[in-house]
């Protein structure tokens, strides 16, 4: 628990920004309600959220560049 309190820290300061983090990852920046769902969740599922929406979206340009190749 220390650990992801630590990283969030290090990688984006407060959980404010990394509740940006998320949206912009997902390309919902204006949805009010998404963030406001969001804002309810705790610092290491958001984490854990945006470690799974990253992974995801390397994981689709890597497809999509093998799918080009």
């Amino acid at each position: 628990l220390h650990d992801t309190f630590a990283a969030v820290k290090e990688q984006f300061g407060n959980r404010f920004k990394l509740i940006d983090a998320v949206l912009e990852a997902e390309n919902r920046t204006k949805d009010a309600g998404y963030r406001e769902r969001l804002e309810k969740f705790p610092v290491p599922r958001l984490f854990d959220l945006y470690k799974s929406i990253t992974r995801r979206k390397g994981k689709a340009e890597r497809a999509k560049k093998a799918a080009r190749s």
